[in-house]
């Protein structure tokens, strides 16, 4: 999870699992050796598949088992365990086999293809200490999993093990027997949330969808939809052409381009009650339309789109949004926007700061609650439900969705109602249920760097220039602390603000920098720069307004944003993997700044309905891109997806940020896009494909 901080090994904050096999000298003597070679080859084959299907990286093998190391989750660790338990329990019929397991967790060193270090000494410990069938672990184990997962854990007290300085309080691994399906099918299911709060000032603006009753004119080219499922709903609907205003044409600029107004209940279950009403633009084809329609929650090109060589594409303004697809209303904050630029210059955290804006914050809440709007309905789910209203109000018989990030919430929601209409799904960077950018963040950012520093040392002008980018950051990150200044940055307008540069900023500028694709020559070169160098602090103070932009928008829509995080992002936090990873990386952990904490406080919105937490289950097709260098995501939430949606194909690019899909490259998954709407059945050949992304051009200074 992180570079070899001030030493010459990479480390990684990773988790380790040891197995063994109980009695395999008295079942040698037992069967013979010509039947202990048949079991052990199928003992490793099921082990392997285990390991396989749960994401780890076998190390060794230990003579009668092996060792494993997981990078991304303990939870996958402990749902290998119980797999390893179940599936080598039958492999002789005379007697069932039966494993030790132990699992550990903590930052290790990696060498020649090996790990060392205090986490792998205890876990190959705790499988000494197991007993027959049994999997220990530790406190952090239990703490990193929480309650996550089909698993109990039940204390077994301290225990002294042989190399460890000190007894280590032992946890046994208990499977909860109510769902035994969810552990041997590799899915997480997802019990009560953690209720903390974390929030990017970035925030990730998804468009949603919406319209409904009123049939304009019949975009699908399919047939065979049941009657029932485009039925009109029970409540008051309609969408109406209008003119296209100036502002969208300049930047949708796509001949034929119609606009229209969607008008939808507040509330579905208040018909008479509050409505609302979001900008629509629906994109012909460039060819003769020849596929069913696209509707896109944000997360496409309607000029570029490959999507739009056959099939028209449509988007809709998200709910309580003030952008170029505008809703009404739009959910302002000028109480909170009038003072929020002055965070650029204050420490992040700092509790006067916070004790402002939560207070502006609740300010703007009671008046939109004064003015009668209810703010529990803008959320994830409520943007599924308009995109199924537009799509029975236009009579769509067959669509195919694109979304991406929270938004594939709502594009879930519309496959749960509309099952039998959608017939393919494609999904940028989709965030898993219950998981969102803020469940881990230094984590995650701590991942895209290494990703990134990986990058570099395959590069060979880039590793011979740059050395040691784990320990410049470091020493970068702390300089910024220890003498913090103000500095002036460009907001890419031609504006200059000034922003407190230190140690928190210098993480935030990072995070920002790994965002986006145009930044990565430069994040080598600024690492390696000297703080006191005018260019690099100057490029740095540009990264944290670029971060921090909705604060310097006086127009930003703070209740949208506000209503749809503390609904829902804020209620995948964990709290407890945060505050390991703060304490093992503290170069990362202002990324996992606590402000939302006390903003979604004076936001009081309900949590969101637990479907959005759901694990995805459904058939259609379904093509996932996935960046590995954006530092807001996990890339086992694709695996996550290839678990619940069968027909579903991942393709990860390693240089490619999270705006894959609008980029237009690598050219290849243009064409599989294509041929994915064309004909969803046919196969993918994603490896050739990730192999042509784009390679960056390290620079090999800044300059100044």
């Amino acid at each position: 999870m992180t570079g070899g901080l001030g030493g010459s090994l990479r480390t990684a904050t990773v988790t380790v699992l040891f197995c063994d096999l109980v009695g395999s000298t008295e079942r040698q003597t037992r069967i013979g050796d010509d039947a202990s070679d048949d079991f052990r080859r199928r003992f490793f084959d099921v082990l392997a598949e285990a390991v396989r299907r749960f994401r780890g990286e076998e190390v060794k093998n230990t003579g009668d088992g092996l060792m494993v190391v997981f990078r991304h989750s303990a939870l996958d660790a402990v749902a290998c365990a119980v797999a390893m338990h179940e599936s080598v329990g039958e492999l002789d019929a005379d007697e069932p086999v039966r494993l030790y397991v132990g699992i550990s967790a903590g930052e290790a060193a990696e060498d020649g293809g090996d790990w060392f270090g205090t986490p792998v000494n205890e876990a190959a410990r705790l499988c000494s200490a197991a007993k027959p069938g049994q999997t220990l672990t530790n406190e952090v184990v239990r703490s990193l999993v929480g309650s996550r997962g089909a698993f109990a854990f039940r204390a077994v007290g301290s225990l002294t093990l042989k190399g460890m300085p000190r007894p280590v309080a032992a946890v046994e691994v208990v499977r909860q027997l109510d769902e035994p399906a969810a552990v041997r099918s590799g899915q997480q299911q997802r019990r009560r949330p953690r209720r903390a709060l974390t929030i990017g000032l970035a925030v990730v603006v998804v468009v949603a969808a919406t319209v409904a009753v009123a049939v304009v004119r019949n975009g699908s080219h399919g047939s065979g939809v049941p009657a029932a499922a485009l039925r009109a709903p029970a409540y008051p609907v309609s969408y109406i052409v209008k003119p296209c205003s100036a502002a969208v044409l300049d930047s949708i600029a796509v001949p034929g381009l119609e606009c229209g107004t969607l008008t939808v209940p507040e509330d579905r279950a208040k018909p008479n009650g509050r409505s609302i009403r979001l900008d629509a633009v629906r994109a012909p084809a460039r060819e003769q339309a020849t596929s069913d329609p696209v509707l896109d929650f944000g997360a496409d090109n309607l000029v570029t789109s490959p999507a739009r060589d056959h099939s028209e594409e449509i988007q809709l303004a998200r709910r309580g949004a003030n952008a170029l697809l505008q809703s009404d209303p739009t959910l302002t904050c000028p109480e909170y926007a009038d003072i929020a630029a002055d965070a650029l210059t204050k420490p992040l955290g700092d509790p006067e700061l916070e004790g402002r804006n939560a207070t502006a914050i609740r300010a703007c809440y009671d008046r939109w609650t004064g003015a009668g709007v209810d703010l529990n309905q803008y959320n994830h789910l409520a943007a599924g439900d308009d995109m199924v209203d537009l799509i029975r109000a236009l009579n769509l018989t067959h669509v195919h969705l694109v979304s991406g990030y929270v938004g594939t919430i709502g594009a879930l929601e519309v496959i749960r109602q509309l099952p039998d209409v959608v017939r393919t799904l494609t999904l940028q960077e989709p965030v898993a249920p219950g998981q969102s950018a803020h469940t881990n963040p230094a984590k995650y950012l701590s991942d895209a760097f290494n990703n990134y520093v990986s990058l570099c040392q395959a590069d060979p002008a880039c590793n011979a220039t740059f050395h040691d980018l784990p320990g410049e950051y470091r020493r970068g990150h702390d300089a910024a602390g220890s003498s913090p200044r103000l500095v002036q940055g460009d907001d890419g307008n031609g504006h200059a603000h000034e922003v407190l540069l230190d140690a928190d900023r210098v993480t935030q500028a990072l995070a920002d920098a790994l965002n986006q694709r145009e930044t990565y020559p430069l994040i080598a070169a600024a690492i390696d720069a000297s703080i006191d160098n005018p260019v690099a602090a100057t490029a740095i103070a540009g990264r944290v307004i670029d971060a921090n932009a909705p604060l310097l928008t006086p127009d930003y829509s703070w209740g949208a944003a506000l209503s749809e995080q503390c609904s829902y992002e804020a209620h995948t936090v964990d709290q407890t993997s945060s505050a390991l990873t703060r304490q093992a990386l503290p170069q990362f952990s202002k990324f996992d700044d606590q402000s939302l904490l006390a903003l979604c406080s004076a936001w009081p919105v309900h949590e969101i309905d637990q479907i959005a937490f759901a694990a995805p289950s459904a058939t259609v097709p379904t093509l996932i891109v996935t960046p590995t260098l954006l530092p807001g995501a996990d890339p086992q939430w694709a695996d996550i997806f290839r678990r619940g949606l069968p027909n579903a194909t991942v393709l990860t690019f390693a240089t490619l940020d999270g705006a894959i899909l609008g980029t237009g490259d690598p050219p290849c998954l243009a064409a599989i896009r294509r041929a994915f709407l064309t004909d969803p059945t046919k196969a993918i050949d994603s490896a050739a494909c990730e192999g042509q992304t784009p390679p960056i051009h390290f620079l090999a200074s800044l300059g100044g």
